[in-house]
């Protein structure tokens, strides 16, 4: 399948990639491809990013949920209420 690209700074950056590389410029292409499917492939998901944070708060212990009343109570002593 033939890819077809309209935007003149784009083909301009391709064919200079591909003269400084003395490669084709599907070589560069594919490598740039590959550069960012590697890229994408190394980003964490929300799991790893949220895993110490979570670790922390099981290290800290369970809390008592709190309900509307204490919750109310709280803020109002906070307020000097």
């Amino acid at each position: 399948m033939a890819l077809q690209i309209k935007d003149k700074a784009i083909l301009q950056q391709i064919d200079h990639l591909s003269r400084m590389r003395r490669v084709s410029k599907t070589e560069v292409i594919r490598t740039a491809l590959r550069h960012e499917i590697e890229k994408e492939a190394e980003k964490l998901g929300v799991r790893e990013l949220l895993a110490p944070v979570l670790a922390k708060a099981d290290a800290m212990g369970t809390r008592k949920p709190t309900t509307p009343e204490d919750d109310k109570r709280f803020f109002d002593e906070l307020w000097g209420e």
